[in-house]
């Protein structure tokens, strides 16, 4: 990504305290540029809408009246639906969560959310940190639908399988970790993950046992003969550094297993749905396919109103 002048701010897509202060003052430099980069441009107003920036309806009225294509016009008009949503759910939700939404923010974190409720959700959030929308979205979705959740967040691109930094040095570790920490919970509890999370979820429910997993648009197969491409940011520098041992078909542990649990994948994503396909004739395993949907399936059940329905059918709640 350029640099952006005056305040020589590199904006990354990875959600943080940091991020979200300074793209406010990114999409204000962008406005008083005289030429603009269209996808950096995009990136923007992505990261404003999904933060519920102030900023974010200036700036999407600038690129108005500056981008007049077609298909941008429409990825405007589909991130103010979004925005309208998230600013609902932001205005509805509980102040005790306002209080814990810096540490949802923050990178390489465990935290714990609305504790005591009969059901738990276990989010293995994405190398960006986020589940696509912000993880105080996720957050507040959850509260309202009456579950306790823990946050994993991971961010160095390792998807978990080296630990979490500050938090467990090692994937041994973290599982030792998140042991500790459901010995203290009641009741039933599901582990979900998106994208880059999506795998580490499902690993740790081979590990752990839940009572469900919920896999969106997530990794089945990781191993070295998997005959699906390799995720474009899992570099093979970065699967250079994970245990080998963990990286394997996970589809099979799963089925040997018994474990209970559903994965959405869009229909334009082909390989989402090749992964997901691995789960399709398991018993006990529910997969979804959603029409015309690329990767970002969690946005299209959340704008069509049905997250959360997906949440408890694959919950078992």
């Amino acid at each position: 990504m350029p640099m952006i002048e005056p305040h020589k701010l590199i904006l990354t897509e990875c959600h943080s305290p940091t991020q979200r202060r300074d793209i406010d003052k990114i999409s204000d430099a962008l406005m008083r540029q005289p030429s603009l980069d269209s996808r950096y441009a995009y990136v923007t107003l992505t990261e404003l809408c999904k933060h519920t920036s102030g900023k974010f309806k200036p700036f999407c009225d600038f690129l108005d009246k500056i981008d007049p294509r077609p298909q941008a016009a429409r990825l405007r008009t589909g991130l103010r639906a979004e925005y309208s949503k998230y600013l609902t759910i932001r205005d509805t939700a509980p102040e005790f969560l306002r209080r814990d939404e810096v540490a949802l923010l923050t990178p390489n974190n465990l935290i714990s959310v609305n504790p005591g409720q009969e059901n738990t959700v276990v989010v293995f959030t994405t190398m960006f940190n986020n589940f696509y929308f912000s993880n105080f979205t996720l957050a507040a979705l959850l509260v309202e639908a009456g579950y306790s959740a823990i946050f994993l967040n991971e961010s160095t691109g390792h998807f978990y399988l080296n630990g979490i930094p500050g938090v467990a040095d090692s994937w041994v570790a973290l599982m030792r970790k998140l042991t500790e920490t459901l010995q203290r919970i009641p009741g039933r509890v599901t582990f979900t993950g998106f994208s880059s999370g999506g795998y580490a979820a499902l690993l740790a429910a081979t590990h752990l046992r839940p009572d469900h997993f919920i896999c969106f648009s997530g990794n089945v197969d990781l191993s070295e003969s998997s005959p699906i491409r390799v995720p474009k940011l899992f570099t093979l520098e970065k699967r250079n550094q994970t245990p080998a041992e963990l990286r394997i078909d996970l589809s099979t542990v799963i089925r040997k297993a018994g474990l209970k649990g559903c994965a959405y994948a869009g229909t334009e994503s082909e390989r989402d749905v090749e992964h997901m396909r691995l789960l399709s004739d398991i018993s006990g395993v529910h997969t979804h396919l959603l029409e015309g949907e690329g990767h970002l399936s969690v946005r299209r059940l959340l704008m069509d109103g049905k997250f959360i329905d997906a949440l408890r059918f694959g919950s078992g709640s």
